[in-house]
C-alpha cells in the first residue's frame, strides 16, 4: 500500500488480517488507521489487482473500521471442488 501512496502522515497504512484460506484464495479483513478511508482504496483497486495478479472483492459497511475482502488468486474453473453453501442474505455473494 505504501507503493500506491496510501498512507497517512505518520507513514502508517491499512492493516490486512487473513481470516481464512480457501481453495481459490483468501478471506481477509482490511482495517483502517487514522487519516485513511476506503474511498481512496477503491480508486486504487485496479492497481492492486494488477500488481497481485488477483481479483480483489471488497465489501464495506457503514460505521465499521474494517472491510471484508475476498482475494481470488486461482482461476475459477472445473478443477476447484464444489463446496456446499450456507444460507446467504440477498446482498451477499460467495465465490466457489
Amino acid at each position: 500500500m505504501l507503493e500506491l501512496g496510501l498512507y497517512n502522515k505518520f507513514n502508517r497504512t491499512y492493516w490486512l488480517r487473513i481470516v481464512e484460506k480457501t481453495n481459490y484464495g483468501f478471506y481477509a479483513q482490511l482495517y483502517l488507521v487514522d487519516g485513511l478511508n476506503f474511498t481512496e482504496l477503491r480508486q486504487k483497486v485496479g492497481n492492486i489487482q494488477e500488481s497481485l495478479c488477483c481479483i480483489w472483492i471488497m465489501r464495506t459497511r457503514q460505521f465499521q473500521n474494517y472491510a471484508d475482502i475476498q482475494i481470488v488468486i486461482k482461476p475459477m474453473d472445473y478443477e476447484i471442488p464444489f463446496e456446499d453453501l450456507e444460507w446467504l442474505d440477498c446482498f451477499e455473494f460467495k465465490l466457489g
